[in-house]
């Protein structure tokens, strides 16, 4: 029997990519790489499946949660049945993955905030291949500051100026 359901996997610096999954525990985990948590930020029966402690294990931040979170490491978009997780609807799909298409860049600001910028996967693989390459934090902050200010005067991306995270 096929107990498969449609959702959506979101990889850090990735556009989201819509899956089939058997939703049991251990698929769950093995997709986000940890525990899992649920989070209900919505009103529509839908769902983030996230690693209960991905921002303790260091997972690389993924996307904003509303403007009070952000997500580290992948998780999944999962529709919400009466008692268990099942597939997203077809407006649900594509409103999630247009919600959640573009990939972010984050940045500390001396401020004690975090400042989160969209890019391409390209230009967030280029980023984070540049910053493993710096030895000292430094560096990579200012580094990354010089690539962002690069990146917004090109016109190619847009530092979001609404999303502040207190630290």
């Amino acid at each position: 029997m096929n107990n498969e359901i449609n959702i959506l996997l979101v990889k850090p610096g990735q556009y989201p990519e819509e899956i089939k999954v058997e939703p049991t525990f251990e698929n769950l985990q093995k997709l986000v790489e940890g525990d899992i948590e649920y989070v209900y930020p919505w009103h529509d029966k839908a769902c983030i499946v996230c690693d209960d402690e991905g921002k303790l294990k260091g997972r690389p931040l993924n996307r904003p949660l509303e403007n009070y979170d952000i997500l580290a490491g992948t998780f999944l978009v999962c529709g919400l049945g009466d008692s268990n997780l099942c597939s997203l609807t077809p407006n649900q799909m594509k409103f999630y993955e247009k919600k959640y298409h573009t990939p972010y860049l984050f940045f500390a600001t001396l401020t004690n905030y975090i400042q989160c910028m969209e890019c391409t996967p390209a230009q967030y693989q280029h980023f984070q291949r540049n910053a493993h390459e710096k030895e000292s934090l430094s560096e990579r902050l200012s580094d990354a500051q010089q690539q962002a200010n690069d990146y917004n005067q090109q016109g190619n991306v847009k530092l979001d100026e609404s999303i502040l995270i207190d630290l």
